[in-house]
């Protein structure tokens, strides 16, 4: 497994707004751990981003996770059964790219921390 670590759009926001919750993320970013998704920032640049420039120039820097095609995500939640468990298609894919790359996720939504955790993809910080 590496030692990546896949940060969800939650964290980023609490790091963002300096929540001490989140403080072990600055550890990862200066031990070269995090990485991200493009679906991840996708949703950042959505929202209101102080310093957006300068947010985003560091960001792309990360390595990126490559993103599962729509008809492969598809096909996983059948076979994982991951239907009707409150997760959305960017969550399903974030973990379907996470389990392929073999990365841990941390994330504050409680029913991706739930499957994350039935498969040991769940970052706990």
């Amino acid at each position: 497994m590496s030692d990546l670590v896949l940060i969800d759009t939650g964290v980023w926001i609490d790091y963002l707004h300096g929540h001490s919750s989140v403080i072990k993320l600055q550890t990862l970013l200066e031990d070269n751990l995090a990485c991200t998704h493009t679906w991840i920032e996708g949703e950042l640049r959505a929202g209101f981003i102080k310093n957006r420039e300068s947010f985003f120039n560091a960001l792309v820097k990360l390595p990126y996770i490559p993103t599962i095609s729509e008809s492969i995500v598809f096909k996983f939640i059948e076979t994982q059964k991951l239907f009707g468990q409150g997760l959305s298609i960017v969550d399903i894919n974030l973990y379907a790219s996470a389990k392929a790359e073999k990365v841990k996720i941390w994330t504050k939504d409680k029913n991706l921390i739930e499957i994350c955790k039935k498969s040991n993809l769940y970052f706990v910080p």
